[in-house]
């Protein structure tokens, strides 16, 4: 529930001065507090205490003009003994509302999404008196919204969330809902949302979640300087520990990493900073760690076998009446990705696929898409609608996903064949390193 409030909460902008980019008003030592609440689904009859988050803007110092450092943190169950620090991202931040993230971070896209919904990209708009189209996010989506005239001195806007290249026309539009706004301070005041889940069992519709600005406080040099050492201190430490975890993924030969490892990197980081206000979020990540480290492991191992393995055989049929047999593909390399129109994810891949194809489609490298939907009419109007000229081959049984070492539900997944069909690799998930990587195994298969 948290991650799709994450991905949905949105903020856009008031009307300004003719002529003038529209402007937050950002200075050093600013704190900008949001509180939210989404309402839990219960059974008819039945009364639930709603879901409740804070999300902070730490605004920590100017590093040039109108560019300032800053922190987006956001905690659970605020004003309750039980409040602990969720999650946090630092990014550099215009007062036109533009960012820069220092690393690409796959575990941190919904949250960086969440702060473009928050503070979107003002830079080049005046005016907000018509439809206006956000800033398009990581995963491709974006919001379109259009203002609706004045509420209680505050813009209203309604809204609706899209994606690029027409995904959501595939999986439907997510989000829907009105924002709020302050057409004085540009901040966003209130936004009340919801939000619609494509499953296998049919669209489900996540209640409606809203969240307001309650305070902007200016605090002083002290807090600014410990907030700014806290950070660069834990996100170091983060940093660690992914460098870690990459490594050990991208390591075939090994493909291991012991719990130890991790927890030393985070025991020193606990060590030298016990009381620091992200002391508990670095306890959170090691146990995040003790329960998530054997399931990667499994996958590991799972690799590790079939890497260097002929493939098994198979022949499927495509959905354009044919069928393929990988064996009668040829001295060629070939790249498998398994995908379904359910999963944006795997519509985010189908499209860097279509990228992968111009670059080495002309080397040798044969791709073949593999959908998991119930029928071939979902996929290939799926195709059509991304605009993505390729055919699809289908399958329905699980046996083949098993004996690449996929796992149900794990949408994609890619396969590397090199050109004697042995496996050369399986990459799991989307994401900018995974597609790094995943093109790495294949230029050394060309």
């Amino acid at each position: 529930m948290r991650r799709t409030l994450h991905t949905v909460l949105l903020a856009v902008g008031v009307w300004g001065l003719p002529g003038a980019a529209l402007e937050y008003p950002l200075q050093s030592g600013l704190q900008i507090i949001f509180e939210a609440t989404t309402a839990a689904q219960v059974a008819p009859g039945q009364s639930a205490t709603p879901f409740a988050w804070r999300y902070e803007l730490w605004v920590l110092g100017e590093r040039e003009q109108g560019k300032f450092e800053a922190v987006w943190v956001f905690y659970n169950a605020p004003r309750t003994p039980q409040e602990m620090m969720g999650g946090a991202l630092p990014l550099t931040l215009g007062k036109t509302g533009e960012k820069q993230f220092p690393r690409e971070r796959e575990a941190t896209y919904k949250l960086q999404e969440t702060i473009e919904s928050f503070l979107p990209d003002l830079s080049g708009m005046s005016a907000f008196d018509k439809v206006w189209k956000g800033p398009v996010t990581v995963r491709g989506q974006y919001i379109s919204y259009q203002p609706l005239g004045e509420a209680n001195g505050l813009v209203r806007c309604s809204f609706a969330q899209y994606g690029e290249d027409k995904m959501d026309q595939v999986i439907g539009v997510l989000t829907t809902g009105e924002a709020f706004f302050d057409p004085q301070s540009h901040w966003l005041r209130e936004v009340q949302v919801s939000t619609t889940i494509q499953t296998p069992q049919g669209p489900q519709t996540v209640p409606q979640a809203t969240a307001r600005l309650v305070k902007v406080v200016q605090k002083d040099a002290t807090w600014v300087s410990k907030r700014r050492e806290e950070a660069r201190a834990f996100f170091t430490a983060l940093q660690q520990h992914d460098d870690q975890l990459f490594a050990a993924n991208d390591d075939l030969s090994a493909a291991t990493l012991t719990l130890s490892t991790l927890s030393s990197a985070w025991e020193t980081f606990l060590n030298e900073n016990s009381v620091s206000i992200f002391a508990p979020l670095a306890r959170s990540h090691l146990l995040s760690m003790q329960a998530e480290l054997p399931i990667l492991q499994t996958l590991w191992r799972a690799r590790k076998t079939l890497v260097g393995k002929t493939s098994p055989k198979w022949t499927l049929k495509d959905t354009a009446g044919g069928q393929v047999s990988l064996e009668t593909l040829g001295d060629y390399p070939v790249l498998i990705l398994f995908w379904s129109r359910l999963s944006w994810e795997s519509l985010l891949a189908m499209r860097e696929l279509g990228k992968i194809r111009e670059d080495y489609g002309p080397k040798g490298l044969v791709i073949l898409p593999i959908n998991l939907d119930q029928n071939d009419q979902e996929a290939i109007e799926s195709l059509k609608v991304m605009g993505l000229d390729m055919t699809t081959l289908r399958n329905l049984d699980p046996n083949l996903l098993t004996a690449y070492g996929v796992p149900l539900g794990m949408l994609p997944s890619m396969v590397v064949l090199d050109r004697s069909k042995k496996v050369v690799d399986v990459r799991y998930g989307w994401g900018k390193r995974v597609f790094q990587e995943l093109r790495r195994r294949i230029e050394g298969t060309l």
